[in-house]
């Protein structure tokens, strides 16, 4: 027991307003899925959303690194950010990332815990999340 006197007790939800959630169909051959993500991060839905900020979740370093030169190869400033990456190219691609000289980063979940940047326009979960927990986060 913490022994607390009259402790200041703040209940709050996970539900997100200003958030928006969208479910589609994953197409099974690596070049249909990262073709779907390509489209996804080039449409224009009333001039919103055409290659803003945002970060794309692979389940695998290697998937972050194809999916990364695939998207580079079609004209997206992109880059990938993993654990298997030196610490040098992380803070690196970081640093491009918030200065805005890449639009998308290519990660798995060892991207992400206090990312600050007010302009991410979209998360992308290329495979499903391990657990809740990382998803919401």
């Amino acid at each position: 027991s913490l022994r607390m006197r009259n402790p200041r007790v703040l209940i709050d939800t996970f539900n997100r307003t200003n958030l928006t959630f969208s479910v589609r169909y994953k197409q099974q051959a690596q070049t249909k899925w990262m073709e779907q993500i390509l489209h996804y991060i080039q449409e224009e839905e009333n001039g919103v959303r055409q290659f803003q900020t945002g970060i794309v979740y692979c389940f695998s370093q290697a998937d972050t690194e194809t999916l990364s030169d695939y998207l580079r190869q079609n004209g997206v400033a992109a880059d990938y950010y993993h654990a298997g990456v030196t610490a040098k190219n992380r803070e690196r691609v970081q640093f491009k990332w918030q200065e805005d000289q890449i639009k998308v980063v290519c990660a798995t979940i060892a991207y992400g815990m206090g990312i600050d940047k007010p302009d991410v326009r979209y998360v992308v979960h290329a495979t499903l999340a391990k657990s809740i927990e990382g998803y919401y986060q």
